[in-house]
């Protein structure tokens, strides 16, 4: 748990605007946080509302906000509540992890549960970035709150309106958030599978009932692939798949073209071993691509069942409509 925490944490920030300099020297956050009286927002599919300082807007790309004018970003990130305990003692002034320096720790409440504030930076590229990230305990699970922003020019006032933003937070209760919510996209469940999690506004992953372990994934990367389609679609969707996450693909049995909403698109299925058990493993995986951007869809599930279970990955992916 650890790991996926801080790998998120790692990362400079959802998105960048490394090719506007001019933009970006503007550098929004030296406006003012946010206004006295202003209503917090609630991030989407999250039970995380916030009041982000002026010109952030919510992402479409990721659960948070962004400010496309200076590069900087806000992202929320719900884990499991056990994740609090160990995440705790893990974010000490004067050490590193992955890259990301941290200077400072303040110890807090959010909403009335136990948290911290993290001050740390990092350097991506040309660009060293300031980031302020909030974690904290609520009942049922830790929250975190990453604010990421282009460290340009020496201004103290960024800092105090980060600070501001973060401690602005407030947690809903969780019967009023539906986390779909937060998705790019609408989908309809097939077969047994039902949601299970919504990762950062941008995956769902779906499974069936235990003991089965079958598993569908729609994911909507938020970063731009033009690079990675320099090799052609049909590399690109090679190259993901023998890269899935738990299975060794052995054989691609077939592969083909398809369209759905509106977007040209390609299918794989494929056969490999499950990492774990070594189970024979039914594949699948569809690539839609928009422009430079693509959304992927990937399955697992028995191989002694592959006919009902590529019909229910078939029919999800089918189901795809972009929001």
């Amino acid at each position: 748990m650890i790991c996926k925490l801080t790998e998120w944490l790692s990362r400079p920030g959802a998105r960048r605007a490394a090719t506007a300099p001019a933009l970006v020297l503007a550098f929004a956050l030296a406006g003012p946080g946010p206004a006295v009286g202003a209503a917090a927002v609630n991030v989407p599919g999250t039970r995380v509302s916030l009041m982000p300082p002026e010109g952030f807007e919510l992402s479409r790309d990721f659960s948070g906000f962004a400010n496309p004018a200076s590069g900087s970003s806000i992202v929320v990130t719900e884990m499991p509540a056990g994740a609090f305990a160990q995440v705790s003692t893990a974010f000490t002034p004067g050490t590193r992890f992955r890259g990301m320096a941290i200077s400072a720790r303040d110890e807090l409440t959010v909403d009335g549960h136990p948290g911290f504030l993290i001050e740390a930076t990092q350097e991506a590229g040309q660009t060293t970035f300031q980031k302020w990230v909030l974690i904290f305990g609520a009942t049922d699970f830790t929250g975190m709150i990453a604010m990421s922003v282009p460290q340009l020019t020496e201004r103290a006032e960024s800092g105090e309106v980060a600070v501001a933003a973060l401690r602005s937070t407030e947690v809903l209760q969780a019967a009023r958030v539906d986390p779909r919510e937060s998705l790019p996209f609408s989908f309809a469940e097939a077969g047994r599978f039902s949601p299970d999690r919504v990762l950062q506004g941008n995956t769902v992953s779906l499974k069936e009932p235990p003991p089965s372990g079958s598993l569908f994934v729609i994911t909507a990367p938020p970063n731009e692939a033009c690079d990675k389609l320099d090799g052609g679609r049909e590399l690109l969707s090679r190259t993901l798949l023998e890269s899935i996450d738990g299975v060794d693909v052995a054989a691609v049995r077939w592969s083909a073209e398809l369209v759905v909403d509106g977007l040209e698109g390609l299918e794989s299925r494929a056969e490999g071993v499950d990492d774990v058990s070594g189970r024979k493993t039914l594949i699948y995986q569809a690539i839609l691509f928009d422009d430079c951007r693509y959304y992927r869809f990937v399955g697992t599930a028995p191989l002694e069942q592959a006919s009902a279970y590529l019909a229910d990955f078939q029919a999800m992916t089918r189901s795809f409509a972009r929001r």
